[in-house]
């Protein structure tokens, strides 16, 4: 009698869980990683009323959970879109924030870590 026995029945099985466990962690991962940009790039955004602090908004794409785009959208009085404006440009901002808020804030949220720390809870 065999020490052990491969059954493709019991591997089709463990494949279907596996798989389906790395997609909800990575789905949970791109929510994480959601979290920890905006978070992280708070700091940056420059403040006058708030308005451009609270534009902020995350897209998950529909084609992969870890596709997400992030961006701040905030329109002034005059229709225009200032939120571009604002991460370009490097103005004098006197009470909080800087030029490429949203890139200084990806780069502390490291969100390459959050997936594989997440990644590692599965395995």
């Amino acid at each position: 009698m065999p020490l052990w026995t491969l059954n493709p029945a019991d591997m089709v099985k463990r494949m279907t869980f596996l798989d389906g466990l790395l997609d909800l962690q990575t789905r949970i991962t791109g929510r994480d990683i959601e979290r920890e940009v905006e978070i992280k790039t708070t700091p940056y955004v420059p403040l006058r009323r708030g308005w451009l602090e609270r534009s902020y908004r995350s897209v998950t794409k529909s084609s992969h959970p870890l596709h997400v785009e992030f961006t701040y959208s905030a329109k002034s009085k005059k229709g225009y879109d200032y939120a571009a404006i604002q991460h370009e440009k490097p103005f004098n901002h006197p009470r909080r924030g800087t030029d490429h808020y949203l890139t200084k804030g990806l780069t502390d949220a490291r969100p390459v870590e959050i997936w594989a720390k997440n990644l590692l809870r599965v395995l």
